[in-house]
């Protein structure tokens, strides 16, 4: 680590402890889960640094540099010390992967410009390789490949969040954690879709494809009980890790 990127670091994370002891809690943003506007709400509610880098249409930039976006448990733990971490109020929100791959092929299409005659498919069982350990110039950034579990867990199959949300049923989900953090109504402002085409409905995937991806993070598979086809989860709406053993 350079020397600017070591005062950055610092920088950041006394301003995470700063804001994490004022407060109370931290959300874990995971890719392609409407975290971007999840953390435009917080930021309004609470903190810029909660928000992020970008601005929400209509709202200006804040003065503070937003902690980076997409930070994992692990490195937030990291900054604020195991003993605010744990002290502190901390959740997530997960979203089943076959709707997130999808979700983020189409972000990366729309956003970095790579070929957009890639099918899905391919695109999938590049991921694989990927996740199976070999290396691929195109995913050389892990957040393009990392699951669920990697953004939440301790490095050896423990979460280490208090609370995950499924994306499946945000709403309710949310009004919970609302209730938690002192935000009411938290998750009902207007959402940036976390979607293909703004909600267009999803597309009949290659059977290929759900293979490959049902592979490629077969951990939260298990995990969270994902099957395929995906729809609204109708168990329950969030996992409360303070029951004691829910987090194993």
């Amino acid at each position: 680590m350079n020397l600017a990127r070591y005062f950055e670091t610092l920088r950041i994370s006394r301003s995470l402890r700063r804001t994490v002891r004022q407060h109370g809690f931290w959300f874990v943003d995971i890719p392609r889960t409407s975290s971007s506007s999840l953390r435009w709400e917080l930021a309004a509610c609470f903190n810029p640094l909660y928000g992020k880098p970008s601005s929400w249409p209509g709202q200006p930039l804040s003065e503070e540099q937003p902690a980076p976006a997409h930070l994992t448990a692990r490195n937030v733990r990291s900054m604020l010390g195991a003993r605010l971490w744990t002290d502190s109020y901390t959740f997530s929100v997960v979203r089943n992967p076959w709707d997130r791959t999808y979700s983020l092929y189409q972000y990366r299409i729309q956003r970095e410009g790579f070929p957009g005659d890639m099918r899905f498919t391919e695109y999938c069982q590049r991921l694989l390789a990927v996740r199976r350990g070999n290396y691929d110039p195109f995913f050389k950034n892990p957040l393009h490949h990392m699951s669920s579990c990697d953004f939440l867990g301790d490095g050896n199959g423990t979460f280490i969040v208090k609370a995950i949300v499924f994306f499946e049923q945000r709403s309710k989900g949310l009004r919970v954690v609302g209730e938690k953090i002192g935000c009411p109504n938290f998750g009902n402002k207007q959402k940036m879709l976390a979607s293909r085409h703004e909600g267009d409905p999803r597309p009949e995937m290659e059977d290929e494809a759900v293979d490959l991806i049902s592979e490629a993070y077969a951990d939260d598979l298990e995990r969270f009980s994902y099957t395929y086809p995906p729809g609204e989860n109708t168990g329950s709406a969030m996992i409360d890790f303070s029951i004691a053993g829910r987090n194993k």
